[in-house]
């Protein structure tokens, strides 16, 4: 059982608060927050400069698709909101700052984590100066917790719709896992709902590129979250379809860098973002 935060949350952290460093017409993604939930070795790193770092401490596709998966969920969060959906989940939510960052536009944002991500972050929250937010932190492991009793819990109105965001996380779960818990967030949708997450698969690719690709996931394995669950973005919908979810939108390889990338950066193509609704 997990006691620390999560490293690999800190990390996707710091690929976000790498991009505030760059011009504002470079950046796949803003977001000014990112920087307070840095620990002392991240915050060095980004003194170190963004391209040291994904020469020498990270594959740099993989900074990039971190970026893009969020810009794909605020995309789409936007698009939501745009249409009335007031009320945000963010599942596995790690350092997730949307709360802040749409909080003129949203009545509440449920995050749930961990415990001890969860924890860490609540205590960072207590030395920074943000505006006040109906921001709702759960902190629940759920491989053992019930993630509709506890959003229930905290307030969560089934009956409204909501836009829920589930980023990074199926690849760390079982099959069996990632079913649970896409059923029940589909028990919790109300008509007018969406979710966005994404899906990884292993690197088939030959050379060294591919090779680079396969490597990858071992990196997140010797930070203590080992990859298991993955979904080739063709199987998505047999996937969704198993919780009464169909994709709206897949989107996957050279689509991400076209769609998001200003410049030559590439995105690591063995995952997929998906936006889902209910069948």
């Amino acid at each position: 059982m997990r006691t620390s935060p999560s490293r690999t949350a800190e990390w996707m952290c710091l690929a976000r608060a790498l991009e505030q460093r760059r011009p504002v017409e470079q950046r796949i993604v803003d977001d000014p927050l990112a920087a307070n939930f840095l620990g002392p070795f991240s915050r060095s790193a980004r003194v170190w400069g963004r391209s040291w770092l994904a020469s020498n401490l990270f594959p740099a596709t993989l900074l990039h698709y971190v970026l893009v998966r969020q810009r794909f969920t605020d995309d789409h969060l936007a698009g939501a909101l745009a249409a009335g959906v007031r009320q945000l989940v963010v599942v596995g939510a790690g350092y997730d700052t949307r709360a802040w960052r749409f909080a003129d536009r949203l009545d509440v944002a449920f995050e749930v984590d961990h415990p001890a991500t969860a924890g860490r972050k609540e205590r960072l929250l207590e030395t920074l100066d943000l505006p006040e937010v109906d921001r709702r932190a759960i902190a629940a492991d759920l491989a053992s917790a019930d993630l509709g009793a506890v959003l229930r819990d905290a307030g969560f109105d089934g009956a409204r719709p909501s836009f829920f965001a589930w980023e990074g996380v199926t690849m760390y779960l079982s099959r069996d896992a990632v079913l649970q818990t896409l059923r029940t967030i589909r028990g919790l949708m109300a008509p007018g709902s969406a979710l966005a997450l994404d899906l990884w698969w292993h690197s088939q690719e030959t050379g060294a590129a591919g090779a680079l690709w396969r490597a990858a996931p071992g990196l997140l394995g010797a930070l203590g979250e080992a990859l298991d669950f993955q979904c080739r973005p063709q199987d998505a919908a047999a996937l969704l379809a198993q919780a009464q979810l169909g994709p709206v939108e897949v989107v996957h390889g050279t689509a991400l860098d076209d769609r998001y990338v200003p410049d030559h950066r590439r995105v690591f193509p063995n995952c997929c973002l998906v936006l889902a609704r209910p069948l």
